[in-house]
């Protein structure tokens, strides 16, 4: 499912132009991906531009979409987007956490 939201355009090699749109995929899953201008209505088959894959590091479904989409939200979505911004990285990983601990803690109120 396409977000009609546009960020800006480049041009390619042959002289297409390229343009960023916001697209959410079928895990629900939020990326930027550049496409050429007359392919909108085909997201997925754009070149991701982040954020990046977190699969490596080997998160269960839940963490790993909450992690993902959480960096989208917060506009880390490029390298150049994260340097100087650890702080923002770090609620990022807290956020994508914190269901589970309330989950561990309401464990012991059972």
């Amino acid at each position: 499912m396409a977000n009609n939201s546009t960020r800006r355009s480049t041009t390619g090699d042959g002289g297409s132009a390229l343009i960023e749109i916001e697209y959410v995929d079928d895990d629900g899953l939020k990326w930027l991906v550049l496409i050429p201008e007359d392919d909108k209505a085909h997201p997925e088959r754009g070149i991701p531009v982040g954020p990046p894959d977190f699969t490596f590091l080997e998160l269960s479904p839940d963490i790993h979409k909450r992690l993902h989409n959480g960096m989208y939200d917060r506009g880390l979505i490029r390298f150049s987007d994260i340097r100087g911004r650890g702080q923002q990285v770090f609620a990022a990983v807290q956020a994508a956490y914190r269901v589970d601990v309330a989950r561990v803690t309401e464990a012991y109120d059972r």
